[in-house]
């Protein structure tokens, strides 16, 4: 699979850092969905059948544990998933 085929989806509670990784994956060729929050993002895992999630281990979920459970079930055979987790360095 070249990477203009690959198809991540981020989902990351920072604006900034949302948009920021969103471009950086569009210019490196990726086709990125992105989401603000868990429940947005379990919609659009549904939806757009990523090859790949990047999850913020802090993105605001409801029954937090619950829900990532249910991604890693549901897209394991299909998405491989990386938890991403931001420090501010001060």
């Amino acid at each position: 699979m070249a990477v203009s085929d690959s198809k991540v989806l981020l989902i990351e509670d920072s604006t900034f850092l949302r948009i920021a990784t969103e471009r950086g994956l569009s210019k490196a060729g990726f086709i990125v969905s992105s989401a603000a929050d868990g429940e947005a993002g379990l919609q659009l895992a549904n939806t757009a059948l990523p090859d790949i999630i990047l999850l913020d281990l802090l993105v605001s979920l409801c029954c937090r544990q619950h829900k990532l459970t249910y991604v890693a079930q549901r897209f394991m055979w299909r998405s491989p998933r990386m938890r991403v987790r931001a420090h501010r360095l001060a």
